[in-house]
């Protein structure tokens, strides 16, 4: 009985379509990842980076949201280029307040308005325009 409480609490969460932060999306180079959800009402997710760290991208208006999902501009940054990177000046981390030296604009582009969709991710570096690209495909639930 108890099983069969905890299957239907699961399905009503996906059906509900809530924004989880254990939201997963799959790229060829890594997963990207929904970590969580600010108070000031950005999106925290984390994406692969070139080097194998783990890059954070906020997204203002994305928190909470997982209907008519469409575009979000936002940022990222690299939170263990606390003292030195690529670029002129530091971003602080919204996570964790920590200074960073490697960051830039990144662009949320869905290509399903609703739960679970995937996404184009266009990333720049400083204060360059966004031209690298990655698509990313939901994970759904087994």
């Amino acid at each position: 009985m108890l099983r069969t409480i905890a299957g239907l609490f699961g399905t009503i969460l996906v059906i509900s379509g809530h924004a989880q932060a254990d939201e997963v999306w799959t790229t060829p180079v890594g997963e990207i990842v929904y970590e969580a959800d600010l108070e000031t009402g950005e999106a925290v997710l984390s994406f692969p980076g070139e080097t194998g760290q783990r890059l954070l991208g906020i997204f203002p208006g994305l928190a909470g949201v997982s209907e008519d999902r469409g575009f979000f501009a936002g940022y990222w940054v690299d939170p263990d280029a606390a003292t030195e990177g690529p670029c002129p000046g530091a971003m602080t981390d919204p996570v964790n307040g920590n200074k960073s030296y490697a960051w830039g604009r990144m662009d949320l582009i869905f290509t399903k308005p609703d739960f679970p969709g995937g996404f184009v991710v266009m990333k720049g570096s400083c204060f360059d325009q966004a031209t690298d690209y990655l698509i990313a495909e939901p994970v759904v639930g087994e």
